[in-house]
């Protein structure tokens, strides 16, 4: 990610993707500069700002990241992880009211549904086979079986020959529901 953002320091995932790695690396400086960067090229991404919410937090600098995670859910009105973080940090600021609110907005959303998680993770990384074939999956438990061949199909393609066994058999259980 770091040659590709020497080329073009403007790509947003490479910036996004470095962040995470840090985050897992624990890596909290570059996971922030990485994230702040993200911002910065986009103000409105909700998932950057909520991301470097939570690596002011691990760096306690709870204000800021009170902040990061207030301007998450002012642009995602439904951000679950967002709402949560805000009514621990509000919590332990002594915050008490807007705790308390910020936890029954985050009890009030229901769970992200499968097949919109599905949807986003390959929105997100199209070429990853292990997501297409989720969203496959996905899309035959809403009774989509042709949006499902469609994906199961993409995921063929990107997925080496001597792997494919999996992905042949959930195809042609696809295709018995469907008579084909």
């Amino acid at each position: 990610y770091r040659r590709a953002l020497a080329l073009d320091e403007g790509l947003i995932d490479a910036h996004r993707f470095l962040g995470e790695i840090g985050l897992e690396q624990g890596d909290l400086v570059g996971a922030r500069t990485a994230f702040e960067a993200v911002v910065r090229l986009d103000s409105t991404d909700a998932e950057g700002q909520y991301q470097l919410g939570k690596v002011l937090e691990r760096q306690e600098g709870y204000a800021e990241a009170v902040g990061a995670f207030e301007r998450a859910v002012a642009l995602k009105a439904d951000y679950r992880d967002a709402h949560f973080s805000l009514a621990k940090l509000y919590s332990r600021l002594g915050r008490t009211e807007k705790g308390k609110r910020a936890q029954a907005r985050f009890e009030g959303l229901e769970e992200e549904g499968k097949l919109e998680a599905a949807r986003r993770r390959v929105q997100r990384w199209p070429n990853d086979a292990l997501d297409r074939r989720a969203l496959a999956v996905a899309y035959v438990e809403e009774g989509q079986y042709g949006k499902a061949v469609e994906e199961f199909k993409v995921a063929l393609v990107l997925t080496e020959a001597a792997e494919r066994g999996g992905i042949y058999h959930d195809l042609g259980l696809v295709y018995d529901r469907i008579g084909d």
